[in-house]
């Protein structure tokens, strides 16, 4: 007899992730501020019917959005079967089950990530020990634990590059980690001892202050080898002919603009 699949619930989760150790990628420091953090149910396009958590970030002068969806019966997930990987599954399906189930652990750790900026630990296992059924309650509930100034709360955020191009775009854009895997992308700003330089050694990136102490942000060998580490542009586009400065000053630019980054 088949081992029956429980729904996933809400509730505090471990972010912590094991790393192999104007807009730009990787660590942005110090000028990133939280603006928003509300739920809503017209998150769909164009303001359709649709449960989300609204998140903004003002990151220098640029404005970037954040929305965690959780999973229903119309999201469209995805799991292997008979060896393939990415198929589409059918709702209500054992496999659909487990994928929703991933989903709502990682839009709920994702959640508790950025709580974590303006809470304590303990102040959000507590905070997130009552009951929950809906999304809707779990974003109640942080929406209240969070403090009224958190807008004034100073950040550090880490952006990376677009896994592929899409729509009729002709080259990547930087965007806020849809993933902890990788590592944190938000955490309340890191004081350095003079300023924080990047370092990349072994294929891996991290950052150092002037007294050798290193910052939480960091990736792997695997993270920098990949479409999220580097820009991708369509061959023959008008930024191939471009100055290497002229090119980063447009990409800092473009990405603060774009809200192609599927968010």
């Amino acid at each position: 007899m088949a081992e029956e699949i429980k729904k996933a619930g809400y509730g505090y989760v471990d972010d912590n992730v094991a790393v192999g150790s104007s807009l730009k990628f990787g660590g942005n420091f110090g000028r990133t501020y939280m603006t928003k953090f509300e739920y809503t149910d017209k998150a769909g396009k164009n303001g359709a019917a649709m449960e989300g958590l609204d998140i903004a970030f003002k990151i220098g002068g640029a404005e970037k959005s954040y929305r965690l969806f959780p999973p229903t019966k119309d999201s469209k997930l995805f799991g292997s079967e008979k060896g393939k990987e990415g198929v589409a599954l059918e709702f209500g399906t054992d496999e659909w089950k487990k994928a929703a189930n991933e989903a709502t652990t990682d839009v709920n750790m994702r959640a508790v990530h950025i709580a974590k900026c303006f809470l304590t630990k303990d102040e959000l296992e507590k905070g997130l020990s009552v009951e929950m059924k809906t999304f809707k309650d779990f974003c109640a509930v942080l929406m209240k634990l969070l403090p009224k100034n958190f807008s004034e709360q100073k950040l550090d955020i880490f952006l990376q590059w677009q896994w592929k191009i899409s729509g009729d775009n002709t080259k990547t854009f930087l965007e806020i980690p849809s993933k902890l895997k990788y590592g944190k992308f938000l955490v309340k700003a890191e004081e350095p001892v003079g300023e924080w330089h990047e370092e990349r050694k072994d294929g891996e990136l991290h950052y150092k202050d002037d007294a050798n102490n290193y910052h939480t942000f960091g990736r792997n060998s695997w993270f920098m080898e990949s479409n999220y580490a580097t820009q991708q542009k369509e061959a023959g586009s008008a930024e191939d002919t471009m100055s290497s400065a002229t090119t980063n000053q447009s990409a800092t630019t473009e990405a603060a603009e774009s809200d192609n980054s599927g968010w």
